[in-house]
C-alpha cells in the first residue's frame, strides 16, 4: 500500500467472504456453503465479490490477485453432568428397581450448549450399578434385595453415553475434563414391618399329669408370621426353634422353668426366636404377640377298700380312723 492513502474496507459484507473447513490431517480446504456453527478448525478467505467490492472502495489501487487466509478455530465447549439423588424403598423380597430422568429422585444432570435448563439424561439398564458397604457390586439388571443403604455409580456405559451428548458428526462437547462427568446417589432399602404371634386355637399342646416335666412339642407352638401386604414371610420351622425361645407361666404369670403339675399354663414366645427366622435381618419386628396353651390333665387315679373290722357296742359312732389302720 502507498503511505499516506487511504484503505478503505468499510463496505466489505459477510457475503463477501467464504468460509473453508480444515479437517484434521487434510492440507487442502473444503469449502462451506455458510459460516461455520461446529467445533473445528477454518480458513475465511475474501471472494471475487469481496474483491470487487474492495476495488470500488479503493480506485487507486488496482486488485490482481487476492491471497492467503483467516484462521479461525471453534474450541469444543467443556460439558458437565452430575449423578445426584437418593432413591429409597421398603423391602419386598425384589430387586425390581428402574432408574430414568426426569421425576425420579435419582437423575444425572447435563449442562453443555444446546442441552437447555435443568436438563437430564434417561439412565438406562447398563449405565448404573450398586455398590454395597463391603465393594460387592450389583448390576442394574439384578439390583440388591436386602436392606441397606448402596451406592449407586455411572459406568463405563452410562459414562460413554453421556460422553456422546451433544456430539453428533461434530465434536462440538468435551468431556474429556476429570470432573465433566461425576458424582454418585444413594438406595437404600428399608426393612419390611413384620410380627409374630401365637394363637390358643392353633398353638396348644395337652398332656397327662405323670409326675415329670413336660416338655413343649414345639410343632405345635409354630407362630404366625405377618408381614405387609406383598411382601413374602420368612420362614420358620420347629426344627429351628428351642424350648428356650418360649416362656412359660402359670395363671398367676408366675414363670414356670419345668412344668409338671396339672393345670392350664401360658405360653409365650420369647425374641429369641425371631433370629432364627430364615431371612429375619430383612424385617423390623415388633414384640411378639398372643400366647399359646399347655395343658397338663389331672392324671385317672383308682382307690379301692379292702378288709373288714368290728367292735362291740359301745353307744359311740365308728371312728373310721380304723380305716386307715
Amino acid at each position: 500500500l502507498v503511505a499516506g492513502v487511504d484503505f478503505d474496507t468499510t463496505n466489505l459484507k459477510s457475503s463477501d467472504f467464504s468460509w473453508y473447513q480444515l479437517p484434521d490431517g487434510e492440507t487442502d480446504p473444503v469449502p462451506l456453503t455458510g459460516a461455520p456453527i461446529n467445533a473445528g478448525s477454518y480458513l475465511i478467505k475474501l471472494n471475487s465479490d469481496g474483491v470487487k467490492n474492495l476495488q470500488t472502495a479503493n480506485p487507486n489501487y488496482s486488485f490482481k490477485a487476492v491471497s492467503g487466509g483467516y484462521a479461525y478455530q471453534i474450541n469444543p465447549a467443556p460439558g458437565i453432568a452430575t449423578l445426584s439423588g437418593q432413591l429409597v424403598k421398603t423391602y419386598d423380597g425384589t430387586g425390581a428397581v428402574k432408574l430414568s430422568a426426569g421425576n425420579d429422585p435419582v437423575k444425572v444432570s447435563v449442562d453443555y450448549p444446546g442441552s437447555g435448563k435443568n436438563a437430564t439424561y434417561s439412565l438406562k439398564d447398563g449405565d448404573y450399578e450398586f455398590v454395597d458397604s463391603r465393594g460387592t457390586v450389583y448390576l442394574s439388571s439384578h439390583a440388591p434385595i436386602n436392606p441397606g443403604t448402596y451406592t449407586i455409580r455411572l459406568t463405563a456405559q452410562g459414562q460413554s453415553a453421556i460422553a456422546r451428548l451433544g456430539n453428533g458428526s461434530h465434536q462440538n462437547i468435551d468431556w474429556s475434563a476429570a470432573n465433566a462427568i461425576s458424582g454418585a446417589a444413594t438406595y437404600t432399602i428399608d426393612r419390611a414391618k413384620a410380627n409374630v404371634s401365637l394363637n390358643p386355637s392353633t398353638n396348644s399342646q395337652t398332656v397327662t399329669f405323670n409326675g415329670q416335666n413336660h416338655r413343649l412339642d414345639l410343632t405345635k407352638f409354630i407362630p404366625a408370621i405377618n408381614t405387609i401386604p406383598g411382601v413374602p414371610a420368612p420362614i420358620i420351622s420347629s426344627a429351628k426353634l428351642k424350648e428356650t425361645d418360649y416362656t412359660v407361666k402359670d395363671a398367676s404369670g408366675q414363670i414356670i422353668e419345668n412344668p409338671i403339675k396339672a393345670g392350664t399354663y401360658d405360653v409365650f414366645l420369647n425374641s429369641t426366636a425371631l433370629h432364627r427366622l430364615e431371612g429375619a435381618d430383612n424385617f423390623s419386628w415388633s414384640p411378639a404377640t398372643g400366647h399359646g396353651i399347655l395343658v397338663i390333665k389331672p392324671a385317672l387315679a383308682q382307690v379301692s377298700f379292702s378288709g373288714a373290722g368290728q367292735k362291740d357296742y359301745d353307744g359311740k359312732a365308728v371312728d373310721t380312723t380304723m380305716v386307715n389302720q
